[in-house]
């Protein structure tokens, strides 16, 4: 969030987005990583509407890792209080995962038996962390991805040829033949064009009736107004895939079969 935070100030456009929520909850997620579910719990009672309408599970999750914690440091008579008040509450619901945790009040830190060692496993905590921020996309309806990759993909996506790979192929109009956006479509599907257009890859033209396509000795294939204009200017035609020269009556129409 400080790249954003960073973004937003730098062009004044603080008030347009949505830092300040994800800023409040830095300290829920820190306080997670610290083993402390204090501050979730306060941001589950604020949220409760919210959460019951997404069937979220983090609030039973967050109470039994609280009990949890109370009788692996011995605090056992503590532990019991603790899930009468708040675990019983969801008991028609979360019966199975209640039981399968009441088993530390049977044991310590010190507990071998590998069936139950993940109960005093640490990534329990990274675990809430994940699934706090996925309720916390939901409760905002946030996407779980940026909106702007998800736009980005899906604009390349319908442009992402094989074409645009080649170097033959460079089309100054086509965004595919830039090295910035080919490495964001390097895990995305090449798209299929049923109907295709010839386009000049000397000016990005489209290549019809108007304009033909014209071959070179060469066989490399451009528009005639980008030949003829070259020709204009340089007196010449000069191939951009070979470099070899042209006069314009070297260049003869192309048919497409």
């Amino acid at each position: 969030h400080k790249t954003a935070e960073a973004l937003a100030q730098r062009y004044d456009i603080r008030e347009l987005v949505d830092i300040e929520i994800f800023v409040s909850t830095q300290s829920v997620i820190q306080a997670l990583l610290q083993r402390n579910c204090s501050e979730a719990l306060s941001w589950c009672k604020e949220n409760q509407l919210r959460l019951k309408r997404l069937k979220s599970t983090l609030e039973i999750h967050l109470r039994l890792q609280e009990f949890i914690e109370l009788a692996l440091k011995g605090n056992k008579l503590q532990a019991i209080e603790y899930a009468r008040k708040y675990l019983a509450p969801h008991a028609e619901t979360h019966l199975e995962e209640i039981k399968g945790c009441m088993v530390v009040l049977c044991f310590d830190e010190t507990m071998k038996f590998d069936k139950y060692r993940e109960l005093m496993d640490g990534s329990r905590w990274q675990r809430l962390v994940d699934e706090f921020k996925k309720d916390l996309l939901a409760v905002y309806s946030f996407t779980a991805h940026p909106l702007l990759h998800i736009v980005m993909q899906s604009g390349i996506l319908a442009l992402n040829t094989q074409q645009a790979y080649q170097n033959w192929s460079y089309n100054v109009n086509d965004p595919m033949c830039n090295k910035l956006f080919q490495t964001l479509a390097k895990k995305l599907p090449l798209t299929y064009k049923k109907n295709s257009s010839l386009v000049c890859r000397m000016s990005g033209a489209v290549m019809d009736g108007n304009n033909p396509p014209m071959a070179l000795p060469n066989g490399h294939v451009y528009s005639y107004q980008s030949l003829e204009e070259m020709h204009d200017t340089m007196g010449c035609i000069v191939c951009p895939a070979t470099q070899e020269q042209y006069h314009l009556e070297d260049a003869k129409k192309a048919f497409v079969m």
